[in-house]
Order: C-alpha cells, then structure tokens, then sequence
C-alpha cells in the first residue's frame, strides 16, 4: 500500500524503492539504539539488533536497485534483447530440433511456429522435461510452453519497469519489436 501511495503521488515508480530504503536505515538505527540501552538488563534485546539487521539488509538491497536503475535510465527492452530471426517448426520431433539447433541436451529459448503462427516457446527447460528415449518421437509443439499475446512484452517497454514487474527468472517472457502474430 505504501508503494502505491508513493506511484500514485509522485507519479515515479523509482521513488517506491527509495522511500522504503531510507525508511528502513531510519527504523534500523533507532532498533539498534533500543537494543543497546536495553542490552544492559535484559538479553532479549538481541531480538532488536536481528531485527535491525534485517531492515538493514533490505535498505541495501534498496539502495542497490535504485542506482541500478539510474544506471538503466533511457533503456528500452529492445536495446538488450537477444534477438531470434528463427522459430521452430511446431511439428518437427524434439530430437530433430536439438539436432538443428541445439548444443547437446541444451537449447536456448526460441519461439515455436505452428501454421506460420508463434503458439509457444522451447528451450532447455521443456526439453528436460521429456525422456530421453521419447525425443525421437514427441512434437515440439506437445512439449513446448503455450503463449499467448498477453505472454508479449514489447520492445519499446522501459527497461526499468519491466525489471521491477519481472517477479521470477523462471518466467521467460517473449519480446516482440512489430505487431505479434496470433
């Protein structure tokens, strides 16, 4: 709630990163601060300093984040993706993908094309996914990972947001610089 308040005031996405680091050093001195006066009688205070400490570390991280950003400033997605003039045939075996575009058992991510459509993506990770002794005959198109146009990030997204809205590495979201076809 407090991020949102902070977007919605200021307009500034960056500023729900720094408020809360400053924030954090703040509650952090005044915990450390307790726990030094009550150190002295009791040795809960300890409990202060852990959480001081914590505070502590997301204020760095914090601090981290911010300048990263500033260093991103002006960024668009499209100025560092990888780009991928070739997709997959959807409906050629996974054994004959590896065998044209892979390095061993591994395949970086590229799109899947079924009727002249991208349906999907297919790496390493959908590959692992398949039994060694089925690759000769499963589809890429049965094993690869379904996307749709809400899956799309366009090329010309602010670098800066779409790293901080990019919550896992697990998800791979395919970048297009022209209309997607579906």
């Amino acid at each position: 709630m407090f991020a949102l308040g902070i977007v919605l005031d200021t307009g500034e996405l960056r500023e729900t990163v720094r408020h809360p680091g400053r924030i954090g050093l703040g509650v952090l001195t005044m915990f450390i601060g307790a726990a030094l006066l009550v150190a002295v009688r009791d040795l809960s205070a300890l409990w202060f300093v852990a959480v001081g400490w914590f505070l502590f570390q997301a204020a760095a991280v914090s601090a981290v984040q911010e300048r990263l950003g500033r260093q991103l400033e002006g960024l668009a997605v499209g100025d560092v993706m990888r780009r991928t003039e070739l997709a997959i045939d959807g409906e050629s075996t996974v054994a004959a993908a590896l065998d044209l575009h892979g390095w061993g058992e591994k395949l970086r991510t590229m799109p899947v094309a079924v009727d002249g459509r991208v349906t999907g993506i297919f790496g390493t990770r959908e590959i692992a996914a398949i039994e060694k002794s089925e690759r000769e005959s499963a589809l890429v198109r049965d094993a690869m990972t379904v996307i749709g146009p809400a899956d799309l990030i366009s090329s010309d997204v602010d670098l800066n947001t779409y790293l901080i809205f990019l919550s896992s590495p697990d998800i791979i979201y395919p970048i297009y610089r022209s209309s997607p076809i579906f």
